[in-house]
């Protein structure tokens, strides 16, 4: 059946009832029409208001730009581009029969007008995957697009009943702004507290928290041993921190805390699922800082400063009649978290805040075709969570022992969290950003520069060296990538470095009474 788009009969069904009423079926009292039963599924009223709408193409746009164009979806590369042409043409009609439906709530001329030219610019580009202006379709189109659909989300008052829509901020003018998604609630039990400067207390109270050793068991490692605000809050020996007892190194090399804030799951193998359970085992950890919860309360408490703060914010926190280790660990975790929140040059570029080399538009483009490197890491963020950001992405890349390729390496990651065949050796893809200020790479630190990294990922990871790894996720194929893409693609994974304002390291510490 033909749908005329200047049908006279308008409403936000009339499409879907023109398509069904001529199909009947004998049900169980006679016939009913199919769309007589469609109409009783709960989903279709949320289609008499325009919220759907604009809610299903803020996701759409933001698949355009992370998703439709990397081959996350389609392998088959050599169509890619035709069927983008395909679907933004077909999404266009779409749209006309929504303006007919909802006259007072329509998509703005603004919106169509730049719609209308991101179709064009897709028809005139190149069909071949690998030479299609990854950076201009982003830029220049589905960020604008994006911006627009943010505007009428917030001019149209869309709601919804779905938690997964509240997870993405209406606020956000662009993709690439840090206040899309926020994927940890830094503030802990300090949550209900909106005041800034009760806020600033709190963060300057974790600050002192941060690097104060009295929060391990013997008084002499504090969090900034092993997260240097000066090497972006990772380890200073470049690899392994040593245990607590000095008697071995650690399993793993210390991540950067910078843009944790953007992981659902904590940790390389996602054993935490927020912030403060994170902190709160690594204090008690014996290998870690070897503290017992008990024993950290009531030494912090201890200092007259500490003790004096923590018991003026009782009140805000009814359900704790004492200060906890909970309270600690939120103020560590508000500290922390704010250096999550600054840009990269590509961030402003992407913004039009200030202007980017060629050699870093041509590695972003490889980064979204041949490299592959988009289908596991996600913009904004570029790690392994996607739209509509609310789950943290495992791969299996087979990382060696060591640089030799004779062993995998026997950490096996996930699996010790959930033990099945297939997460055997996978962990939590992280974030690019900063890559190059916090190397070592890998979660065993295996790879000492970016240059190995790369050289990794293009020979098909450890299954590609010959390495056994039947649930490897990372094709064991070779990216045949040439000396040139990867220059342009470590300038594009360096233009990912955030301008970050550190703090100073306190001139002094709290005393305790002890």
């Amino acid at each position: 059946m033909k749908i005329n788009p200047s049908d006279p009969r308008s409403g936000p069904l009339a499409v879907e009832e023109r398509l069904f009423t001529y199909v009947t079926y004998i049900g169980e009292f006679g016939f009913v029409t199919p769309f007589e039963v469609y109409k009783q599924d709960s989903i279709t009223k949320n289609l008499r208001s325009p919220d759907h709408f604009y809610l299903c193409n803020r996701l759409y746009l933001l698949n355009l730009a992370t998703i439709y164009t990397t081959g996350f979806e389609y392998p088959q590369t050599d169509v890619i581009i035709t069927e983008l042409d395909h679907m933004l043409s077909s999404v266009k009609k779409l749209y006309d029969v929504y303006n007919i439906s909802f006259s007072s709530t329509q998509l703005s001329p603004s919106y169509l007008s730049k719609y209308e030219e991101c179709i064009n610019f897709v028809k005139k580009q190149s069909k071949d995957f690998e030479t299609f202006d990854h950076f201009t379709f982003v830029k220049d189109f589905v960020n604008p697009l994006f911006a627009m659909n943010q505007q009428m989300l917030i001019e149209y008052k869309v709601k919804s009943n779905n938690y997964v829509d509240y997870s993405l901020s209406n606020e956000a003018s662009s993709i690439f702004s840090k206040q899309l998604f926020i994927g940890q609630n830094t503030k802990g039990v300090f949550q209900n507290i909106k005041d800034a400067k009760i806020l600033g207390e709190i963060e300057k109270i974790g600050k002192l928290l941060f690097y104060d050793p009295i929060l391990s068991g013997n008084n002499l490692r504090s969090c900034a041993s092993c997260h240097a605000p000066s090497h972006f809050f990772t380890d200073t020996l470049q690899g392994s921190a040593l245990q607590f007892d000095k008697n071995g190194l650690l399993q793993r090399y210390t991540p950067s805390l910078l843009n944790s804030t953007f992981n659902h799951l904590i940790m390389y193998d996602g054993l935490h699922n927020n912030f403060q359970d994170q902190a709160k085992a690594v204090i008690t950890s014996s290998i870690e800082m070897g503290s017992k919860e008990k024993d950290v309360v009531e030494k912090v408490m201890s200092c007259e400063e500490y003790k004096s703060v923590f018991e003026g914010l009782l009140k805000y926190t009814p359900k704790e009649k004492l200060v906890t280790i909970d309270h600690i660990a939120s103020a560590l975790t508000l500290y922390y978290g704010k250096f999550s929140m600054f840009e990269s040059p590509f961030d402003m570029a992407m913004n039009n805040k200030k202007e980017t080399n060629v050699a870093v538009k041509k590695g972003y483009n490889v980064f979204m075709s041949k490299a592959q490197c988009a289908t596991c890491h996600f913009a904004p963020q570029y790690n392994g969570v996607k739209p509509p950001y609310v789950g943290s992405e495992f791969e299996v890349l087979g990382v060696p022992k060591d640089t030799s390729y004779k062993a995998l390496s026997d950490d096996k990651g996930r699996y010790f969290i959930n033990p099945s065949k297939e997460t055997a050796n996978a962990f939590r893809t992280g974030t690019i950003r900063n890559a190059d200020k916090t190397k070592p790479y890998m979660h065993n630190g295996v790879f000492k520069t970016m240059k190995q990294l790369v050289d990794f990922y293009d020979g098909g990871g450890g299954a590609g060296r010959g390495l056994n790894i039947p649930n490897q996720t990372l094709s064991a194929d070779s990216l045949h990538l040439t000396n040139e893409e990867k220059i342009n693609l470590m300038s594009f994974i360096s233009s990912l470095n955030e301008e970050i304002e550190f703090d100073k390291t306190p001139n002094k510490l709290p005393l305790s009474k002890k």
